[in-house]
């Protein structure tokens, strides 16, 4: 018996997936126009900010740091996982020790 479907290709899809990334990012590169960021606009830092506010921010920060090598973590195997969970191990850690100093300062 014959067969009447063609062949699949033989490229995998990771290849192929890559293959079709490659390509949008090349043409998303050469549409849009590079935005021009200053670092006080990432930053945005406020300069009235007290040290307190300055350390309840970072630990935040932080808070979100965790969160995201947690995220990340999650979706992966092996050294990659170990990688993104130690990640997370050591921004909580900086988190317990900011929020510990935070705790010594004196009250307002």
């Amino acid at each position: 018996m014959s067969k009447t479907t063609p062949a699949p290709p033989t490229r995998n899809a990771t290849g192929s997936q890559q293959s079709d990334q490659d390509t949008l990012l090349h043409a998303l590169g050469q549409q849009l126009p590079a935005p021009e960021i200053s670092p006080a606009r990432i930053l945005d830092p406020k300069l009235d900010r007290s040290l307190e506010e300055s350390l309840v921010h970072v630990s935040d920060l932080l808070t979100c740091a965790a969160a995201t090598a947690y995220e990340s973590g999650d979706g992966l195997s092996g050294s990659k996982r170990a990688l993104a969970f130690s990640t997370m191990h050591l921004v909580e850690m900086a988190k317990a020790e900011l929020d510990r100093s935070l705790d010594r300062l004196p009250a307002r």
